[in-house]
């Protein structure tokens, strides 16, 4: 009987034991189904004439009684090692070691998980994100499956830190009792990192010109600029300026192109040749040449991004 009084209809009755003179009799097994406090009477019917009866111990007699205890079960969790700023975060709970309800139907109960955080050291006051999950036996439980009830509003944490957790079984009395993790446990933290960021390159650079008339006498004339790719300065100009005045009208003057249209970068590196003209003016001939090349090693080594 589970019942301090004994008042209650028994949880077992044993067959009768048949009985032989003085000695030890035992009542079989009895397995419980409910945790608590049983209390044991035992009867000897007695035996006429000459052994009187019924004779039975009292409810509550030393060593009348059996205690079975409920089950502890074990309660771990894994958690979210580690995301960017602006992705969830997740705890799951793994629930074992529980046993059957007195009806023979798996433990339920709830796991409640708890979120804390940001913060540089295990710190659980107040939790910013609580999610409930229903239970029905032994498994995993994680905390996305839940019901959320707190100022989060979520499990995707804007800021960035170490965030802690702690889930706590509620146990499913008479027979299974509840557990817990607890603040900084291994397993109960997530780190929210920055966001990667990624930086690429590509060189260029416009080419560009410059030009020095030389000679005797006053000089008037333009200037004229062309950039080929082909030796010999045969092929279509990729670039022009024409008619490019002097810096002066002395010796050595100079006239420059401005190009800023024009790449040249990594699939277009050259060689380049110019083609430079002089218009010549009322006291000096014309002259064009066509001798100057260059080319550049331009190396794009892709992007970089950051850990």
């Amino acid at each position: 009987m589970n019942d301090t009084n004994c008042k209650v209809a028994p949880a077992f009755t044993s067959s009768a034991v048949t009985v032989s003179g003085n000695g030890t009799y035992s009542s079989g097994n009895f397995i419980p189904t409910t945790a608590g406090t049983y209390y044991w009477i035992a009867t000897y019917t007695g035996d006429p004439p000459n052994t009187s009866g019924p004779v039975s111990t009292t409810c509550g007699d030393t060593g009348e009684t059996s205690v079975v205890n409920p089950v502890t079960p074990t309660l771990t969790t894994t958690a979210t090692v580690s995301v960017t700023v602006g992705s969830p975060i997740d705890d799951t709970a793994h629930l074992g070691g529980t046993t059957t309800k007195p009806n023979g139907t798996p433990a339920t109960g709830t796991i409640t998980f708890s979120l804390y955080g940001p913060s540089n050291t295990a710190t659980c006051i107040t939790a910013i994100e609580q999610s409930v999950v229903n239970v029905s036996g032994n498994g995993d439980y994680s905390a996305s499956a839940g019901a959320l009830s707190g100022t989060l509003g979520s499990l995707t944490p804007s800021q960035l830190g170490t965030y802690y957790w702690i889930a706590v079984y509620s146990g499913d009395p008479p027979n299974t009792n509840g557990a817990s993790t607890a603040c900084g446990d291994s397993g109960e933290s997530s780190i929210v990192t920055k966001l990667p960021s990624t930086i690429a390159t590509n060189q260029f650079y416009y080419p560009n010109d410059t030009a020095t008339v030389t000679g005797t006498g006053t000089f008037d004339g333009k200037v004229s600029f062309e950039l080929h790719k082909v030796a010999g300065c045969t092929d279509a100009a990729a670039y022009s300026a024409a008619n490019v005045a002097l810096s002066g009208t002395t010796s050595g003057s100079t006239a420059s192109t401005n190009n800023t249209s024009y790449k040249a970068d990594a699939t277009n590196s050259g060689p380049f040749y110019w083609k430079v003209t002089y218009s010549g003016d009322s006291t000096h001939f014309d002259v064009t040449a066509c001798v100057e090349s260059s080319s550049v090693t331009i190396t794009d080594d892709g992007s970089t991004t950051s850990s």
